[in-house]
């Protein structure tokens, strides 16, 4: 029996993958579990565009080698050649629709009605989601991509530094599926970043009192490593909210020392996370206290 370095079950060898090069605890993966991983990573090129490297979906992030089962590869070869478009797109909407127009004025009478009736209706819809706060965000699922649209505007009371978040049943997939998101910074100005602390990734033992916890903090930077912990008074550190603080350099560890690692993290656009929970996406559930955070 060996255990998947995902989903920490225990399974026969033969119903396991080795899809790189990790070695010990790390070397085997069931194959729905990277699925699912690649399958977040890959929603990354369209929701975050602009930051967003194909390396994550490709190589593994821990031992960096490239994966040797490379599920989806229809998919995959689609994405790379759609890439740049969507950059372009999210970026030079109203670009394209202002040479739409020009065309439109340059071509012939039936071209230009049609062209020119499409304008309007992209100009009118564009009108009438941008007076009701309405953003349009591109999503992806495994067999289709689609258009979701997102309400911002005034901040959602309650949202601050410390509250706990979690996932409604309207998110039926992916990593964010029954997750639960400690919010660490928030401002409706520069947006939000939370990290998830009820996905574990994989447990260390230091000795035969304590175990270091790793646990999946979002799909944004995996490369990034966060820390949280209980002492008020370690150099370099950040209040989070009463009794839980992030960052900061633990020179030792004590019992009296409560602290949980993560990879990578969660990050939500000015105003997302308020129109997100507008939509019933999250729910608050109150601030985070040491007990229902460091115990969960």
């Amino acid at each position: 029996m060996e255990q998947c370095r995902f989903c920490l079950e225990h399974d026969k060898i033969t119903n396991l993958i080795s899809p790189c090069n990790c070695i010990g605890s790390q070397k085997y993966i069931h194959q729905f579990c990277l699925n699912k991983w690649q399958n977040s990573m890959l929603d990354n090129i369209f929701t975050y565009p602009q930051s967003y490297n194909l390396s994550q979906y490709t190589h593994c992030g821990v031992c960096k080698s490239k994966y040797t089962a490379l599920p989806y590869k229809k998919y995959l070869e689609y994405v790379k050649d759609f890439s740049i478009l969507l950059k372009v797109l999210e970026k030079y909407w109203y670009v394209i629709i202002i040479f739409l127009i020009i065309l439109a004025l340059f071509s012939g009478f039936i071209l230009m009605t049609f062209i020119l009736n499409l304008a309007g209706i992209i100009a009118f819809t564009a009108f009438c989601c941008y007076w009701k706060n309405v953003r349009p965000r591109i999503f992806s699922t495994f067999n289709s991509i689609r258009v979701g649209f997102i309400r911002y505007g005034e901040p959602v009371q309650g949202i601050t530094p410390g509250v706990i978040i979690s996932a409604t049943p309207k998110i039926t997939q992916g990593l964010f599926m029954m997750s639960r998101i400690l919010i660490t910074d928030y401002s409706p100005e520069s947006g939000a970043i939370g990290l998830i602390f009820n996905k574990i990734f994989t447990n260390i033992q230091m000795n035969a009192e304590r175990a270091i916890t790793y646990s999946i903090g979002g799909p944004v930077s995996p490369k990034s490593r966060y820390v949280i912990h209980n002492m008020p008074d370690l150099p370099q550190s950040t209040r989070i909210t009463d009794g839980i603080y992030i960052g900061g350099v633990l020179n030792q560890m004590s019992p009296e020392i409560k602290c949980r690692y993560f990879i990578g993290c969660s990050c939500w656009e000015p105003y997302q996370l308020d129109g997100e929970i507008r939509a019933g996406i999250w729910e608050i559930q109150g601030l985070a206290t040491p007990d229902n955070f460091f115990n969960n």
